[in-house]
C-alpha cells in the first residue's frame, strides 16, 4: 500500500532497499512483452518452416488407371495421347517409340535436392500406329552415368598476353572501330 501511495504522490517509485538487481515483471510494459512473445513465435515458425521439405514433381506423371486402359495390340497413338497426353520424349532414331518420364525431387532446407522417385514409361508402336509393347522402368532400373570432365576449347577464350599485344597491333585499340571500305561499283 505504501508503495502505490508514494508512486501516486511523486510519480516515481521510492528507492528499493532490498535487492536492487531484482526487476519485477510488472514493470515491463505489456506492449513490450507482447512484442517479445511475437518475435519468439515468429522465430519458432521460421525454424519449423525451414525443416519442411520442398517437393518438385518433374516431367509427365502418368496415372496408373490411365496406363491400365492402354491395351497392347489394340490401342492407337491417338488413344495414348488422349489418356496420357503428349510424350515427354520421342526416340531420336525411331519415331514410333514414345517415352513418358517423371521424377520427384525432395530438398530439405539448404541441402542438395535428391531424387526419391523416377518412372519411365516406354511405349513402342508398330507401323500402323498400334501399341506393340509397353515397358515401365523405375529407380531400380536406373544406371549410373559418368561424365567426361574434358571441355572442348572454343574460340573467344582467354587470350594470352602475347596474343593480346599481337591483336592490338593488327586491329588497333579496342575502343576504335574501323570504317568499312565501299564495296562494288560506285557511280
Amino acid at each position: 500500500m505504501q508503495l502505490s501511495a508514494a508512486l501516486r504522490r511523486t510519480g516515481t517509485a521510492p528507492p528499493f532497499r532490498g535487492f536492487p538487481m531484482i526487476v519485477r515483471a510488472s514493470r515491463i510494459p505489456s506492449r513490450a512483452r507482447a512484442c517479445v512473445r511475437f518475435a519468439a513465435a515468429a522465430a519458432l515458425l521460421a525454424a519449423a518452416a525451414a525443416c519442411n521439405p520442398i517437393t518438385d514433381n518433374l516431367g509427365n506423371r502418368t496415372l496408373k488407371e490411365n496406363v491400365e486402359q492402354i491395351q497392347v495390340g489394340r490401342s492407337s497413338k491417338a488413344d495414348v495421347v488422349r489418356l496420357l497426353g503428349s510424350p515427354s520424349n520421342v526416340a531420336a532414331f525411331d519415331p514410333d517409340t514414345w517415352y513418358y518420364v517423371s521424377a520427384r525431387l525432395v530438398q530439405y532446407a539448404f541441402l542438395k535436392a535428391r531424387t526419391v522417385d523416377q518412372n519411365v514409361l516406354a511405349i513402342r508402336f508398330d507401323g500402323a500406329g498400334i501399341v506393340r509393347e509397353m515397358k515401365q522402368l523405375g529407380m531400380e532400373d536406373a544406371q549410373a552415368t559418368t561424365y567426361v570432365q574434358r571441355t572442348t576449347p572454343t574460340r573467344g577464350g582467354e587470350p594470352g598476353f602475347l596474343r593480346s599485344i599481337y591483336d592490338t597491333i593488327l586491329r588497333g585499340p579496342v575502343g576504335r572501330q574501323r570504317q568499312a571500305a565501299p564495296r562494288g561499283p560506285t557511280d
